[in-house]
């Protein structure tokens, strides 16, 4: 089975709660995940959420979503580089899906996750994921290898 990370908390709230009039989301509002079928540089990594109450409980919350890089020891901190300095966001990468590349091996990958309408006119509590570090995929270097040699 494929890697899931899902963050959920108990939920005591209604539709109310995440009414463009009464504000923005918090994190009793949704469930969030982030899922990759394998930790490999070929999969498709996919943000989601969904509502877990209310008349739209178990449907999809809309997500503004940035992607970055960051090394596999980045929770390591050392006063020459800071655990923050080793996060490089990721150019053109804002949709709720991000296809690695082969300049994701050996590295983490993260994304943060704001809830919105689908106006943009509010927005919710930032969720935040990662996954990695990414491997390279063993088929495609197979391939790639078989290419080089002949």
């Amino acid at each position: 089975m494929g890697q899931v990370i899902e963050y959920a908390e108990s939920a005591d709230s209604n539709l109310d709660q995440f009414s463009p009039k009464k504000g923005s989301f918090d994190e009793n509002s949704f469930n969030f995940t982030l899922s990759q079928a394998k930790p490999v540089h070929t999969e498709v990594l996919i943000a989601s959420a969904t509502f877990k109450t209310g008349e739209n409980a178990g449907m999809p919350v809309p997500l503004n979503c940035t992607w970055y890089n960051m090394t596999a020891q980045s929770e390591i901190q050392t006063s020459e580089a800071p655990a923050n300095s080793d996060f490089v966001q990721i150019p053109l990468a804002t949709g709720a899906c991000y296809q690695p590349s082969s300049e994701d091996i050996g590295l983490k990958v993260m994304v943060h996750a704001i809830p919105a309408s689908d106006a943009d006119e509010y927005e919710g509590m930032p969720m935040f994921a990662e996954v990695g570090p990414l491997e390279e995929d063993p088929e495609v270097s197979e391939a790639v290898r078989e290419v080089v040699e002949n």
